[in-house]
């Protein structure tokens, strides 16, 4: 049986998204073999983290790999992965949900805005969030699930939303392994052949897929909620990098080496600054939609 042993790097966190992105080519080149996750040396968890390692486990699966889990010799982020080391030993249950006291993360079919206020409602149990925090992470959220449903052209994606240690930053992070944003953005926009301005575009003009409607506003009220809260936003999709820090005023389009047939959204978010709140306000109107 031929093995594939991914080694994921000390720091699996969305800055090393390079390492998460060979990783699932490294199982989609797999069949029938054996898909070795090892976690030994990583010293932190994240939200990218168990996204990844969720679908990597349901990618594995689906190519007819058996599939183990080396959980990391750190105690503190083996216990934030081991339900992950669950889901591998029941061998695709079909029902991906990981729980634990600062993380939380499910595979969600269909456009489902529930599951998003359980996650955020078992969260707020250990991690105190305000009203306004909520509301601005609902927002986010729902935008990205339906973003992610619409252009991915799967009907489920991965979750999870979490905080390491005592920190007060919020990340969540929405995986999906469907066609990506840049080639269903040329379903309807064939002329950006380049993925990087398909994305550049969609998050400053404003895009949709959808027949009928000319301009999508969803990563506007994204992008505003995060700008106000000096929160970042990533997107990995294609062939494009998008690297937006609010925080430090930074804002980077990149083009990728290799493709990625997916996109991840990765969403960091301080929730103890403004959001949704000072959005409306400054906009002067009682609703945003």
């Amino acid at each position: 049986m031929i093995q594939q042993r991914i080694d994921f790097p000390r720091q699996p966190t969305i800055a090393y998204i390079d390492s998460f992105l060979k990783a699932v080519r490294g199982v989609l080149d797999l069949s029938e073999g054996e898909v070795v996750l090892d976690l030994s040396r990583s010293t932190e968890a994240s939200s990218a983290l168990i996204c990844f390692l969720c679908g990597l486990v349901d990618l594995s699966l689906s190519k007819k790999n058996r599939v183990s889990l080396v959980l990391p010799r750190n105690k503190r982020v083996a216990e934030a992965v081991r339900a992950v080391q669950e889901i591998v030993k029941a061998e695709g249950s079909g029902r991906i949900r990981v729980a634990e006291r600062m993380w939380q993360a499910r595979k969600i079919t269909g456009n489902n805005n529930a599951v998003l206020e359980e996650i955020l409602d078992l969260i707020g149990g250990n991690l105190p969030i305000s009203a306004e925090a909520r509301s601005s992470l609902i927002v986010v959220l729902t935008e990205l699930l339906t973003n992610a449903i619409d252009h991915s052209g799967e009907r489920s994606c991965y979750v999870c939303a979490g905080a390491w240690g005592r920190s007060r930053l919020l990340h969540l992070t929405i995986l999906d392994f469907g066609m990506g944003i840049p080639q269903k953005i040329r379903t309807r926009y064939p002329q950006y052949e380049d993925d990087v301005e398909a994305l550049k575009d969609l998050l400053k003009k404003g895009l949709t897929t959808r027949v009928g409607l000319e301009g999508g506003k969803g990563y506007r009220y994204i992008q505003e909620i995060l700008s106000h809260n000096k929160g970042r936003l990533h997107i990995f999709s294609g062939r494009a990098k998008v690297v937006l820090k609010y925080d430090k005023g930074e804002y980077r389009y990149r083009q990728a080496r290799k493709a990625f047939t997916g996109t991840c959204v990765d969403i960091q978010f301080n929730l103890d600054a403004a959001g949704l709140g000072a959005y409306v306000a400054e906009a002067g109107q009682g609703e945003y939609f």
